[in-house]
């Protein structure tokens, strides 16, 4: 779609903030970067590159075009928010301000100017 930046990933929102795990698909879908980043309501404010607010980091994320995928699954657990990469946790996150052990949120599938697939999906609440 021509972005210069692609990104898609999983949101966990609520209805002060969204916490966006993302895999970066920068250099023609070849990154193996993956980040975070916080937005507040309304999806205006992104914390990109702010300390606390967002981080990347490589990871072993494989191919993910042309017909083969990534694997890639968050955790919340009261007020820590696990990411993981084909099992394998990348970051872990505590105390996010509106994520907390206590607020409602709803999980969704994101993207930045990319189409995506989603495929083999499920949500579940312990």
């Amino acid at each position: 779609m021509g972005d210069p930046y692609p990104k898609f990933g999983l949101a966990i929102c609520s209805a002060q903030t969204t916490f966006f795990f993302f895999i970066d698909a920068t250099n023609n879908y070849n990154s193996q970067s993956v980040g975070w980043v916080l937005c507040d309501t309304g999806a205006t404010n992104w914390t990109w590159n702010v300390t606390g607010k967002s981080a990347m980091t490589e990871a072993s994320v494989g191919s993910y075009k042309n017909g083969e995928s990534a694997k890639l699954s968050v955790k919340r657990n009261g007020a820590t928010i696990e990411c993981y990469v084909n099992d394998i946790l990348v970051f872990e996150v505590n105390n996010v301000a509106g994520l907390s052990a206590t607020d409602a949120a709803a999980c969704a599938v994101l993207s930045f100017n990319t189409g995506v697939i989603v495929s083999n999906y499920s949500i579940t609440t312990k």
